[in-house]
């Protein structure tokens, strides 16, 4: 294969660079070749390679060469909290959001109404950590649909109240300790990928 002159000099950093090395590259320039030809390069026993999606997992796995794994973000993360921490277990179904929600409505509010506030909590927790009104929420609320259809807004249910519900769900996450204890939760990606830089 003939290699251009910056792939060699990536290929120079694999085999003895020290410290971090970034790559800005555009689409379709061989990104993907260049880093599975470099991890092979690597003078270490043992590599792990993240990729940002299963499926860019599972496809790199397939090209790799022996001795490298490819891995998610996620799957990385997960395995050292499982690592470090005893009894951990995957929260699948959401159990500390719905208690956070169920806190902040009470039992009054339609189960409709709490679904658009625990989904809404749960991105300003990712999202807008610091945020402390309802009205700090109301951006997000539009962006990812957390807005009640008319019907429930003739019912005096708006995207004002979602809000507000979804940051006294947020100030009780931050001022408390979780009601279930010894999860990780299960995160569906709900942001736009981030952008690809090598």
């Amino acid at each position: 294969m003939n290699w251009s002159t910056e792939q060699d000099l990536i290929y120079a950093w694999f085999e003895s660079g020290t410290g971090n090395l970034v790559i800005v590259a555009r689409a379709g320039c061989g990104k993907t070749t260049t880093i599975i030809e470099g991890i092979g390069r690597a003078p270490e026993r043992r590599k792990l390679l993240a990729a940002f999606s299963a499926r860019d997992a599972e496809e790199l796995q397939k090209r790799c060469p022996a001795g490298v794994v490819a891995k998610t973000a996620h799957s990385i993360g997960y395995s050292l909290v499982l690592r470090n921490w005893e009894g951990i277990k995957i929260d699948k179904h959401g159990d500390r959001a719905k208690a956070l929600t169920e806190k902040a409505c009470g039992a009054k509010v339609p189960d409709a109404i709490k679904r658009l506030v625990t989904r809404l909590h749960t991105l300003g927790r990712e999202i807008l950590p610091h945020a402390e009104s309802g009205d700090e929420l109301l951006d997000l609320a539009q962006r990812f649909e957390c807005v009640p259809d008319e019907m429930w807004e003739e019912s005096g249910y708006t995207v004002h109240n979602v809000c507000s519900f979804a940051a006294n769900a947020m100030f009780h996450a931050a001022n408390e300790r979780p009601a279930v204890r010894n999860v990780v939760r299960a995160i569906k990606q709900a942001r736009p990928q981030p952008t690809r830089r090598f």
